[in-house]
């Protein structure tokens, strides 16, 4: 990251979390479950990563820790002294304790997302705020190489206004560190099935992860907001977005179509 100072992270003994309900668990994955607790008064998501290394969480905290954005996840601390190991982040939902994934807006209901969301246009700022955030980390030299709908948490303010929020760094690399796929053919297909926003060049080896593989993901993201909105300027950038590996925006150039279109 070009931003080289670091500092040591606060380390969250177990003790100094508490519980909310009886029903706490947010989501769980691959790399870990996700927690809602209690810490100093404030609710907090407390990612518990069971498989991973110190390392592995150490630098997992250390993107979120060194990045400082509106669309990004605050940090609090984490646990590397005794297993399991989790990361303390800020929650974000709505008055009630209950998240909600972009994935799960969008599956809502027509007249449910209007209490959230007031006219065409919004989803013009909302995926501005996307952008902002993924190009923020470009510019970070940052990589986060697993952009989805499930991955970006809506804030809801009291009164409905809401903020997207990118979160889950586990795959997150250095651009200088983007790594080339070696997949067989049968490993090919179940990407392209069940992993639609991986970018082709990446399943077929072609090319390391890189700014363009994280668009190509956005550009999955955007064709999402549009499936749904049947906006036509969402449609565009998603277009875009998907364009072959030579011929793809960047995300200061997808940024800079995002601002013309919301001026008009």
């Amino acid at each position: 990251m070009k931003n080289n100072t670091s500092r040591e992270l606060l380390q969250i003994q177990p003790t100094m979390l508490e519980d909310l309900g009886p029903d706490d668990n947010l989501s769980s994955g691959r790399f870990g479950t996700v927690c809602l607790k209690k810490f100093r008064s404030t609710p907090v998501a407390v990612k518990y990563l069971e498989s991973s290394s110190v390392k592995e969480v150490q630098r997992e905290a250390s993107f979120l820790d060194k990045c400082c954005h509106i669309n990004l996840p605050i940090i609090f601390g984490v646990n590397t002294m005794q297993k399991p190991y989790f990361i303390v982040a800020e929650f974000y939902g709505n008055g009630s304790f209950k998240a909600l994934t972009l994935r799960e807006l969008l599956h809502k209901d027509e007249e449910h997302i209007k209490s959230y969301v007031n006219g065409p246009e919004y989803w013009l700022h909302l995926s501005f705020q996307i952008t902002d955030s993924i190009c923020y980390l470009h510019t970070m030299g940052v990589l986060h190489n697993d952009i989805k709908t499930d991955n970006i948490v809506v804030s809801v303010s009291p009164v409905n206004v809401i903020t997207p929020i990118l979160i889950d760094f586990s795959k997150a690399t250095l651009i200088s560190e983007g790594k080339i796929k070696v997949l067989t053919a049968a490993e090919k297909d179940r990407y392209r099935k069940e992993h639609m926003q991986i970018a082709p060049e990446l399943i077929e080896g072609t090319h390391p992860q890189s700014v363009k593989s994280d668009i190509y993901s956005l550009g999955i993201v955007f064709a999402s907001i549009y499936k749904f909105t049947k906006y036509k300027p969402i449609k565009e950038l998603a277009k875009k977005s998907l364009m072959p590996f030579q011929t793809r925006c960047t995300s200061s150039e997808i940024l800079a179509i995002l601002m013309d279109l919301m001026k008009v």
